[in-house]
């Protein structure tokens, strides 16, 4: 029962946290962010496809190219994906195409990298130091070009059209709010107006009537 108790506690105080999404509603402009945001998951799905299919057909480039120059990052498909991956972002991409460009005997691979290597199962003798200058830095240039210059830019133009037309719904329910509210002060002021207009009907109704009866009066008086 404690650990029981203990789970629920800790499940109250995670659902305590959810709360911070009330800022959410409180914040115009945040809702615009979470909205656009909301909106581009379909067309970042899409772009996200288009990633994949990139990485896959240049992993696959890679493997059969670099993968007995550059076991550490080019073994298989699966961890030449990765080292894509790791190249988008930028991060020391020209390092992979510096190992592949002068041969891994040559740049790049140190002691610790073929220890690294023999504690996974190849050996120092399967690594085939290979140059390919032209090779690799057409590879890597290529790929750098199209994937983090044009493919990672679709995720953030995808997102700013996003936003664009959370923006353009934002004002469009503002416009509608303004008009209700036009409206709403509009047929305020034709309810106020014929309340006027009744009261004054009735008022006349009754001067009306007070008329009658003075001439009724009269009439009756001059008969006598």
């Amino acid at each position: 029962m404690p650990i029981q108790n203990n789970d629920f506690v800790a499940v109250l105080r995670l659902a305590r946290v959810l709360r911070v999404m009330k800022l959410v509603s409180a914040i115009p402009r945040l809702q615009i962010l979470v909205g656009a945001v909301i909106k581009s998951i379909p067309s970042i799905g899409y772009v996200g496809m288009l990633a994949i299919l990139l990485f896959y057909i240049y992993g696959c480039k890679a493997t059969f190219i670099f993968g007995e120059n550059d076991p550490v990052h080019f073994r298989n498909l699966q961890t030449s994906m990765l080292s894509l991956f790791r190249a988008v972002t930028l991060e020391d991409w020209t390092d992979l195409m510096y190992i592949n460009m002068y041969g891994s005997a040559n740049y790049g691979y140190d002691d610790a990298t073929y220890a690294a290597m023999a504690n996974l199962g190849i050996e120092k003798s399967s690594i085939v130091s290979k140059e390919s200058p032209i090779v690799a830095s057409l590879f890597f240039v290529s790929f750098i070009l199209t994937g983090a210059m044009i493919v990672l830019n679709l995720f953030i133009g995808v997102v700013l059209t996003g936003m664009e037309e959370a923006k353009k719904e934002r004002h469009l329910e503002d416009v509608m709010k303004s008009e209700e509210s036009d409206e709403f002060n509009a047929s305020a002021e034709i309810l106020s107006l014929e309340h006027e207009i009744q009261e004054m009907n009735q008022k006349i109704s009754e001067k009306l009537l007070v008329l009658n009866k003075r001439m009724e009066e009269q009439n009756h008086d001059s008969e006598n």
